[in-house]
This record gives C-alpha cells, structure tokens and sequence, in this order.
C-alpha cells in the first residue's frame, strides 16, 4: 500500500516502495528513493544476516525532498518526516529517524539509524548525525560537522566530533597559530 496526498508532485525516476504515506503537497523530486530497506544486519559470528525493514515511512504535510536523496524504511515501525521540512539534494535519512517539522537538511547531510532532529533545526552541507543521537529543536549544525552524541535544543554546534560552534571556531585558530612558521 502506499498513499499519495492530494496536491504532491511526485518528479520523473523516483522510486516509492510499499509501506510509505505521503502527506498533502509533498515534493519529491528526481531519481530520490522513498522507503528502500535500512542498512541494518545482524553477525552471526560467521556472516552478517540480513534484517528486513517492514516499517515504511510517514511523510506529512508540505514536506520537499531533494533529487537523488534516499529515506529509508523504518524496521517496524516507520521513519517520520513531519510537516514543512525541506531536504536538499543528496540526502541520506536512515531507518527509523523522526524529523520533526519545519527542519533544514543541506546537501549531503545524513542521519544514521534511530537518530531525532528536533522542529526548526538545520543541518549544513554534509553534515552527519550519529546512530541514536538527538538534536534538540532549533539547534544549528555547521557543514561537515559530525554529531556523535546527543545535544539539547538551541544547541550550535562544529566540528569532528561536533561540539559548541565557538569552542571549536578558537581550536581551529589555535591550530592555525601553531603552524605558523617561527621567525629567525
């Protein structure tokens, strides 16, 4: 089953699998994948067994999403996507992430299984968040920083691994001051 509210444009090559509600006024535009089966396996000690993703995903209302970006089935239970976010180009969304409305994702940014991002928050280009991180609401994450742990709302935030934007900011001038060569 999938269900396609009224008023979404639906652009050319893109592919939905079974399992995924689509609000009204949703954009989905070329070649994007919408509820292919999560990156998820289980080691048996001799192989990795497959885990299959039988959750779908939920996207409400107004939500647009950017060409050649894929999200993921959730595994029982499905990936969200709340009303009024836009993802750019190029966008990962793993199984079982919950976006809630109004979020920012840049090109290229991702989010790794079970992670949270709170309403209004924005994630630069390239931009990762770790498997079950959170990001509370209206947080900002730098380009290429990566989050590996959870932070709470309002939160603004650089780097690898991502912390506070200014105390970051000063390590990299510190670093940059080092390496200036010494006079003779």
């Amino acid at each position: 089953y999938v269900n396609i509210g009224a008023q979404s444009v639906i652009y050319p090559n893109v592919v939905i699998y079974p399992f995924v509600h689509l609000g009204s006024g949703v954009r989905i535009h070329a070649s994007t994948t919408i509820g292919s089966d999560g990156f998820g396996y289980e080691f048996t000690g001799k192989h990795h067994e497959k885990i299959w993703h039988f959750g779908g995903v939920y996207i409400e209302d107004d939500v647009e999403i950017g060409a050649n970006s894929c999200v993921d089935s959730g595994t029982f239970y499905p990936t969200v996507i709340k009303r009024g976010t836009k993802i750019d180009n190029q966008v990962q969304i793993a199984h079982n992430t919950k976006i809630d409305e109004h979020v920012i994702l840049c090109g290229q940014s991702g989010t790794a299984g079970s992670s949270k991002i709170g309403a209004y928050t924005v994630m630069g280009g390239k931009a990762a968040l770790g498997p079950q991180c959170e990001l509370g609401s209206q947080s900002q994450i730098a380009g290429n920083a990566m989050v590996t742990k959870s932070w709470p709302e309002k939160s603004i935030l650089g780097g690898h691994p991502a912390r506070p934007l200014d105390e970051w900011m000063r390590s990299v001038a510190f670093l940059k001051k080092l390496m200036k060569p010494t006079k003779k």
